[in-house]
């Protein structure tokens, strides 16, 4: 679940918002927080993130 998003950053910038479930990040499953460190370590640096996130029991995609 996405905690916090700050202000201009690419994540606010493609609406996400704190209480946002992540699902993936460039397919890849984030399901635990090492999961998501993980990921996060592979995709540091790049551009055109996809993430797939819902809120209210909407899925959808973002590019980030």
């Amino acid at each position: 679940m996405v905690n916090e998003v700050r202000a201009g950053s690419p994540a606010a910038g493609a609406g996400l918002r704190p209480g946002d479930f992540l699902f993936t990040i460039n397919n890849e499953p984030v399901d635990t927080p090492q999961a998501l460190a993980r990921v996060l370590r592979g995709v540091s640096g790049q551009r055109d993130i996809l993430v797939k996130t819902g809120r209210g029991g909407v899925v959808f995609y973002a590019v980030l």
